[in-house]
């Protein structure tokens, strides 16, 4: 559901904080590296910027807009990137890695 993501994406970025915005710019590192770049720069071009950009010109949080677009980008990111988004997801990717690793799970 992105109704979680861009109410939590929306609370980490609608205002400046130097902890969370360093998120953005920290470096990334694993076979996945380049797809978790590619997230970074989704979520600061397309969801930070633009909430902030509107904040500076026109004043209340009724101005403050992502398009369903932005959202979806990012979504369909951290799909690539292995992040289940709901739950039917996560059971999915439970019942498969059980499937995949049966004897892993009681090793752990």
């Amino acid at each position: 559901n992105s109704c979680y993501m861009d109410s939590v994406l929306f609370s980490m970025f609608a205002i400046h904080s130097p902890s969370l915005d360093e998120l953005l710019t920290k470096a990334v590192s694993g076979e996945d590296a380049a797809e978790k770049l590619q997230l970074q720069r989704l979520i600061l071009k397309n969801f930070m910027q633009p909430l902030r950009d509107n904040q500076e010109k026109i004043y209340g949080l009724a101005a403050l807009h992502v398009t369903k677009e932005s959202i979806s980008e990012i979504r369909t990111m951290c799909r690539k990137l292995g992040w289940p988004l709901s739950r039917t997801n996560i059971h999915a990717a439970a019942a498969a890695k059980a499937i995949v690793q049966p004897e892993a799970e009681g090793m752990q």
